[in-house]
């Protein structure tokens, strides 16, 4: 056996539950299609300051979340929201002081979010972390699961006790052959799985100054024109550059045929609803994740309308005798499609794997303090 357990996927679950196996001494290999650790989790360093084009904040409540944070060391602020909010109708026309700011009490992280996956890949010996390594097939063979995979320099297998799908289900059902056969009603619950932001675009437009804050402005805007559906403040807590952010509503495939048009249309949406100064950004950056092969299928076509409702999934329990489970924030029961879900469906997986090889060995292995 070449390891023990296999975790697929190196996104924020994937990478907190190779920090828990590390904790409690059990042998692993997290494989990493992309040439990057992170997975959904992204932030782009400008001039000094980064900005999340992927999830961009985490709130009060959420203990997985605030206690990762602390491990780190990392610091948090609180989003920026204070002044009116602004408000659009589908005629076009602009209220302001409509309505409250959504995002207010939820913190953000300096240096980005990806401070969060960039801390925990640091904690992880080398060895066992593998990017740019895809995993195209998993078979069982008795008592093993051997998992092919892709990579530049060729393929190889790796054989495992167990394997962790830590990546989107969909994602999982579209990029993996399984022999034997996942049942069909396996697949059916994987491909029916919303994945949590592949429907999403984002818009970051960046300033020289906040003139929205110098406005008496929070930043916050909703509107029924677009092309901008929902927009905030994504500044960074000190200093510049200053930055709005927004979620596009039109759907993938008329954003990838008028991308300049979305561009230009998103810069006067912001200069008629925050502004004239705003419609000439220093820099504006486009972030597509429906057009990212590692998180969008077709089935992710039309954005959701609302965060999608996640839950316990049983025919995912007891595949293959229980060597082949699933993690990530869609699995999660309590925060699913939230960064602290991908935390909760690492901690799930880290017990049951746990419970698993110490019935196996025979010894009892005490979980980390």
């Amino acid at each position: 056996m070449d390891t023990d357990i296999i975790i697929i996927g190196g996104g924020l679950s994937g990478l907190a539950l190779a920090d828990r196996l590390q904790q409690l001494g059990l042998d692993f290999v997290l494989l990493e299609a992309r040439e990057r650790f992170g997975g959904r989790v992204l932030s782009k360093e400008i001039d000094g300051a980064a900005f999340d084009l992927g999830p961009a904040w985490f709130w009060p409540g959420q203990p997985r979340m605030a206690a990762l944070v602390d491990v780190l060391r990392l610091n948090i602020f609180e989003q920026f929201s204070d002044g009116d909010i602004v408000s659009e109708d589908r005629l076009g026309q602009v209220r302001r002081g409509m309505g409250f700011a959504s995002m207010t009490g939820s913190y953000r992280v300096q240096g980005g979010l990806e401070r969060l996956t960039i801390g925990l890949a640091a904690r992880l010996p080398t060895a066992s972390l593998k990017l740019n390594s895809a995993a195209i097939a998993l078979t069982r063979d008795e008592d093993a699961v051997v998992v092919q995979i892709k990579s530049p320099s060729g393929s190889r297998v790796i054989r495992s006790s167990r394997a962790v799908l830590a990546v989107p289900p969909r994602i999982a059902d579209a990029t993996i052959e399984f022999a034997p056969a996942l049942p069909q009603k396996v697949r059916n619950t994987l491909a029916a799985i919303p994945t949590w932001m592949a429907g999403q675009a984002k818009i970051v437009a960046l300033y020289e100054r906040p003139y929205w804050r110098e406005g008496g402005l929070s930043g916050d805007a909703m509107s029924h024109l677009g092309p901008l559906t929902e927009i905030h403040d994504a500044s960074p807590h000190k200093g510049g550059p200053f930055a709005l952010f927004g979620f596009v509503g039109a759907p993938p495939g008329v954003r990838k045929r008028y991308r300049q048009e979305m561009v230009q249309a998103a810069k006067d949406q912001l200069g008629r609803l925050l502004g004239n100064e705003m419609r000439n950004p220093k820099q504006m950056i486009v972030h597509d994740w429906s057009e990212e092969l590692r998180v969008a299928t077709s089935a992710d076509c039309v954005p959701a309308a609302h965060h999608p409702s996640y839950g316990r999934l049983e025919n995912l329990e007891g595949l293959w005798d229980g060597r082949l489970l699933f993690a990530g924030t869609e699995t999660a029961t309590q925060f699913g499609g939230y960064l602290e879900g991908a935390l909760e469906a690492a901690e799930h997986i880290a017990a049951r794997l746990l419970a698993g090889h110490s019935m196996r060995s025979g010894r009892h292995i005490h979980g980390p303090d």
